[in-house]
């Protein structure tokens, strides 16, 4: 169970907290150029088992790199697209160099792996890492610093994709069409993902019976569930509103005892992204 975000803002961090803590949380993907990065840092290294990964963050947030405005990546204020369709407009135009994406990158994953902590995971703001060039990149970062696992979001249709919304559904199946590609790309470099990531339909509006239909719709092998929990209190609806989430209901969600029943009732095994990183899920 992997909580996006991790860093990006205060309230994010709270609510994650609250979750590794006393909820199902056993994977935390850090934003690195986030507000709330360092704080969000020292919760890592002081849980043992945590497994702690980088999110790339291509968008909203500012960029580490000088060279990312010299190639498009940014803007003269040094902030990064402030949308992934601005993003992706500017990249499939050719306003982005692929020597300012490679720079940014390298910025990223070299101030995580500095940072004191394992590296087990590699995943991106709104999945923007499985675009082809892109993935090369991460691909190739991920090798020189020893990180295994590259969030590759294939997720089969299953019976809780009927209540999701029409453009989730949409977006899911694209992915599922960029998933062949990158899975295809992460095994031939020796590299790891895993068999199935759900979640993805319900990104911040993550319900009950949304949660239990993923849970009852586990197969064999790892999968990972992707959540956006957070302790809103103004700021984020504030800093982030537009993106619609609900990030207390989500916590709470996360932390239930109901939730944690239905994991014992399937005999679901909570881990993180290495044989030695587990979970009691009681």
């Amino acid at each position: 169970m992997t909580a996006d975000d991790f860093g990006l803002a205060r309230g994010i961090n709270r609510g994650i907290m609250d979750c590794v803590e006393r909820g199902i949380v056993t994977s935390v993907s850090l934003c690195v150029n986030g507000s709330e990065y360092e704080e969000a840092l020292a919760f890592c290294r002081r849980v043992p088992g945590l497994s702690a990964g980088l999110h790339l963050v291509f968008t909203g947030e500012e960029a580490l790199s000088a060279a990312a405005g010299k190639n498009g990546l940014c803007g003269r204020d040094g902030r990064l697209p402030g949308s992934w369709p601005v993003f992706l407009a500017r990249y499939f135009l050719g306003g982005i160099g692929l020597r300012g994406l490679e720079k940014e990158i390298k910025a990223q994953f070299g101030k995580i792996s500095s940072a004191g902590v394992r590296v087990t995971h590699v995943n991106s703001h709104q999945h923007l890492h499985l675009l082809p060039a892109i993935l090369d990149i991460v691909i190739s970062n991920c090798r020189e610093y020893g990180v295994r696992y590259i969030r590759v979001p294939f997720s089969g249709p299953a019976r809780h994709w009927l209540g999701a919304d029409r453009r989730r559904a949409a977006w899911q199946i694209i992915l599922n069409m960029l998933c062949a590609r990158a899975l295809s790309r992460v095994k031939k470099a020796g590299l790891e993902a895993c068999t199935e990531t759900s979640g993805v339909l319900y990104s911040g509006r993550m319900g009950r019976s949304e949660l239990k239909g993923m849970i009852a719709a586990l197969k064999e092998g790892k999968t990972e569930i992707i959540c956006h929990p957070g302790r809103d209190g103004g700021e984020l609806s504030s800093l982030y509103g537009g993106w619609g989430y609900a990030w207390d209901k989500e916590t709470d969600l996360l932390c239930s005892a109901d939730v944690k029943g239905s994991l014992k009732e399937y005999g679901i095994s909570l881990c993180g992204f290495s044989p030695a990183e587990k979970k009691d899920d009681k």
